[in-house]
């Protein structure tokens, strides 16, 4: 009876994944046919993207057409009113202005479509009937290392080195271990109201502990960390390494008055010509892989998760889309969604462009319910600005200095002082600053990055 029940089920799932790529069929072939028409009129497409003009879809604002050359059919004509484009100067839309900055890519809407597909699919964790459980974290933690040793297939010895356990302050697998199990007790257990009153709420608890959910999610990881091991392991992953681009990206991280993480990035910030043409996207995986090991050996975000605000700066659609490579683009968005043991309770966007609008429409479909739920953009029309409170409190330390709009606090983000903190002591609380030792890729770094970075930072 039990291996019919498991052949049903790999039925069902072969079937939905049937019916879904059909899904992803259907709506691609319906938005090519309706927005990609030769000749499509601009006030045609304004009814799908909702945009002032249709150009907001590529930039939504002068800024972006600085270092437009005059053949640059992504810019287009520069019209009269400070380089903004007006309409009586703007050529009929076609199916190459959309396609065309995908193919420039080297990717696909649909291909784009079908990665996200799988990396908000694997957001969450699966439970299955098979799966072993456990009534406490010591046995829990127990059982996922014997999984490990009678299972994995990857070499843990090699990974053990790489992960910055000592960056952090903590001892080593065994850490962890613990926080995936925590994410496993987290999954899917509701959010109990009466802890936390702001939107998103924190981390419920299951009653068991899920250890084979948890074990999945790790090997996911210990794939994820062995496919960027060329990155990541030379020179050793600490906060010294990473001080250049660190500055370059302005992330900042406070407490909500549910003391959960929120993580702040605002896009408008960031130096896109410098990011685009002098840094090398292994600096950018570095820092991020970085950040989110500090975020997973956090009891808060284990416990009570993060939120995450983001100001997109109303940014242009092809500076968006270039602003990193793809494949590090999508490789990061899989580490952060769906690799790492962290909870992501809300999403708040701010500043966001006509384009992010159109295209989250046509990935809401995909978005689970609670996904949906959980992402919300303060604009008019849908939350007004005072929302934030909602989701973060009154709290003085809840909004960092600088969000525009909002009074923050300057003692609100505590990630940099940290991170100033292990550039000077990087050898672990009492350890003594020791000379870094330069690898072969540093000495390999263009040069000239870094001169420009010195000017761009002092």
């Amino acid at each position: 009876m039990a291996g019919y029940n498991n052949k049903f089920d790999n039925q069902r799932t072969w079937m939905t994944n049937i019916h879904l790529s059909y899904y992803f069929l259907i709506i691609s072939i319906i938005v090519q046919s309706v927005l990609c028409q030769p000749g499509l009129e601009p006030g045609i497409l304004e009814r799908y993207l909702n945009p002032k003009s249709y150009r907001e879809f590529y930039y939504s604002s002068s800024n972006d057409l600085e270092d437009c050359d005059a053949d640059d059919k992504r810019c287009g004509s520069r019209g009269s009113n400070n380089g903004t484009p007006d309409s009586s100067s703007a050529p009929s839309f076609n199916s190459n202005e959309f396609f065309g900055i995908f193919s420039e890519l080297n990717t696909s809407w649909f291909a784009l479509l079908q990665t996200f597909r799988s990396i908000f699919g694997s957001a969450g964790g699966t439970n299955s009937r098979r799966d072993v459980f456990a009534d406490t974290m010591e046995e829990a933690l127990q059982l996922l290392i014997d999984m490990k040793t009678s299972s994995s297939k990857h070499k843990w010895s090699t990974l053990e080195s790489v992960i910055p356990f000592h960056e952090f302050d903590r001892n080593g697998l065994d850490d962890l271990f613990l926080a995936y199990l925590h994410w496993s007790v987290s999954d899917g257990a509701p959010n109990p109201p009466e802890k936390c009153s702001l939107q998103g709420g924190v981390n419920g608890q299951s009653e068991r502990i899920n250890v084979s959910k948890a074990y999945r999610r790790l090997e996911a990881y210990a794939s994820w960390m062995q496919r960027a091991l060329d990155d990541i392991q030379d020179p050793p992953l600490t906060a010294e390494s990473i001080s250049n681009i660190w500055k370059l990206f302005p992330m900042k991280l406070t407490y909500d008055e549910c003391h959960r993480i929120v993580w702040w990035l605002d896009v408008g910030q960031i130096d896109l010509p410098l990011l685009k043409t002098e840094v090398e996207s292994s600096e950018i995986t570095r820092l991020f892989v970085w950040l989110s090991h500090y975020l997973l050996f956090q009891t808060e975000a284990q416990t009570n998760g993060i939120v995450f605000v983001s100001s997109l700066n109303q940014i242009g659609f092809w500076p968006f889309m270039t602003m990193l490579p793809v494949d590090t683009g999508m490789q990061l968005n899989e580490f952060v969604i769906s690799v790492i043991p962290v909870k992501t309770n809300f999403v708040l966007l701010l500043e966001r462009p006509a384009w992010a609008k159109f295209a989250f429409q046509l990935l809401k479909p995909f978005l689970g319910g609670n996904m949906q739920r959980r992402v919300i953009v303060i604009e008019e029309g849908l939350y007004s600005p005072d929302f934030v409170y909602e989701v973060l409190g009154h709290g003085p330390k809840s909004i960092p200095l600088g969000v525009k709009g909002y009074n923050g606090s300057p003692e609100a983000d505590f990630i940099n002082a940290y991170f100033e903190e292990r550039v000077k002591m990087p050898y672990g609380k009492g350890g003594k600053k020791k000379p870094a030792a330069t690898s072969a890729k540093e000495e390999s770094t263009s040069s000239s990055w870094r001169k420009r970075f010195q000017l761009y930072t002092s």
